[in-house]
């Protein structure tokens, strides 16, 4: 978790929080993970995120994984620049830098 903490942190929570249940809907209706952005600022500025759960998890189950794990990281990382929540069947990730490929 970046110890960077942003200047509105409501604004970039919400923001967060809007990226990864997008994502999540995406990840539990496909293959199981789905990562993106969403623009932050008026100038371009953004926040890149991943979610991702192991193939054993039935859609359901992934996104009850995935659920628990935006509302842990959003009580941890308020304010923060980045975090990132591992399970054992799901992880998830923000971060102001892309960070995936």
């Amino acid at each position: 978790m970046s110890s960077k903490v942003v200047n509105n942190p409501k604004l970039i929570q919400d923001k967060v929080h809007a990226l990864l249940t997008r994502l999540s809907f995406k990840a539990i209706n496909g293959p199981l993970y789905a990562n993106g952005k969403i623009k932050i600022s008026p100038k371009g500025k953004n926040v890149f995120g991943t979610v991702e759960c192991t193939k054993d998890l039935s859609e359901v189950n992934c996104k009850e994984c995935l659920d628990v794990a935006i509302t842990e990281l959003q009580d941890r990382s308020y304010g923060m620049r980045g975090g990132h929540v591992f399970y054992g069947s799901c992880y998830i990730r923000f971060e102001f830098h892309r960070f995936y490929y």
